[in-house]
């Protein structure tokens, strides 16, 4: 069943089942971006709680001419903002992302990468890294990316090019 139609079903009967198929299908992806937005761990179990919850409640405000993940996804960084705004203060965007190093590289090396990638991801601006995160770390399609912000494929495909040309430039030394 793809996600327009899991959604029709579960608004129609409230199916814990189906709406465990949905979490199942979404809960990971959503944390690790709610980690990233908020850099915390515990907000960010919060936030994502609040997502299924809210979708939960309130299916009904799901647009099927979108996609059932861009729905979750703008819930969350609703949701970010909202205890931004309610903590009054400044969140740091550092992120965790989890890089698929191969088994035999040892641990200090798989280290030393996730760092390297983290400090040159936040060499990026905001606009930058929020689309290499959804793009890579979420695997989000250019069109999900697009209608998640709200702007044209064409927007999306430069942030990304010119995001992946600034990590480039900072990841791969020049000789």
């Amino acid at each position: 069943m793809d996600d327009a139609q899991l959604m029709e079903a579960f608004t129609a009967n409230k199916s814990r089942e189906l709406f465990s198929t949905i979490y199942q299908r979404y809960h990971k992806e959503l944390f690790r971006f709610t980690t990233w937005l908020s850099g915390d761990t515990e907000l960010a179990r919060d936030i994502t709680q609040n997502v299924f919850l809210k979708a939960f409640t309130k299916p009904q405000l799901f647009d099927s001419s979108k996609p059932l993940k861009v729905w979750l996804f703008s819930i969350a960084k609703n949701q970010w903002k909202n205890e931004v705004r309610h903590r009054g203060v400044r969140q740091n965007h550092a992120e965790s992302i989890e890089l698929n190093v191969p088994s035999e590289v040892d641990e200090l090396d798989q280290t030393m990468n996730k760092t390297a990638l983290q400090i040159a991801l936040n060499t990026l601006s905001f606009e930058h890294k929020e689309v290499v995160l959804l793009k890579y770390s979420n695997n989000l399609t250019i069109e999900e990316i697009s209608a998640y912000l709200d702007c044209s494929e064409g927007t999306v495909k430069s942030r990304l090019f010119y995001a992946l040309k600034k990590l480039r430039k900072e990841l791969v030394p020049t000789s």
